[in-house]
């Protein structure tokens, strides 16, 4: 999601410290991918499996986005009253004819009817390096820069100086402020 490359040109960090650099990079990306309950950096042949929760759901909302490529959509089981859910026979592969990415991460049923009550898509997407969008780097950016400062000699930062001159307490000793701020803004809600 984010390479040593952009880190550059954004904070200055000897080569000694590359190989803490790119763990904190890893770290950085996984805490963003938790706080925003979502996934964002590139993956390829991604298998997700979707519980549509009601026997009228057209619409399913994927982990990963964007979405770049669907290898296959399989349905499993059937609606029975009241919602019950039944779990039958094989899985089936659906053709490409049955869905539309409607969104970057919203698969529709194309067809009229709904999803069965488990969906299993494969495919592939995310944000390759640098490619995510501009608040989202500078976000992971300065906590990479946090993180090393924090963790610096064994020391641990939960500490801060506010605008007005008076000193506070972060809320998440984990997280510098403006990344948490930026997390807020792209939490994944469905």
């Amino acid at each position: 999601m984010i390479s040593l490359k952009y880190l550059r040109q954004s904070f200055a960090f000897s080569p000694k410290e590359e190989a803490k650099t790119v763990a904190g990079i890893a770290a950085a990306v996984d805490l963003w991918e938790s706080v925003t309950r979502g996934l964002w950096k590139a993956r390829t042949n991604y298998v997700e499996t979707v519980q549509p929760g009601a026997p009228t759901c057209r619409s399913l909302f994927l982990r990963l986005s964007p979405v770049t490529a669907i290898a296959t959509v399989q349905e499993r089981g059937s609606w029975g009253d009241h919602g019950a859910v039944s779990i039958d026979g094989d899985w089936e592969t659906l053709t490409t004819d049955d869905f539309v990415l409607l969104t970057p991460r919203e698969l529709v049923r194309a067809r009229a009817g709904s999803w069965s009550p488990f969906v299993k898509v494969t495919y592939s997407g995310g944000y390759a390096d640098d490619a995510a969008p501009d608040d989202v780097l500078r976000a992971i950016a300065v906590q990479v820069a946090f993180d090393a400062k924090r963790n610096d000699d064994f020391r641990i930062v939960t500490s801060s100086q506010n605008f007005e001159g008076g000193a506070g307490v972060f809320l998440d000793s984990r997280a510098h402020p403006m990344f948490t701020a930026a997390a807020r803004r792209h939490v994944r809600r469905a």
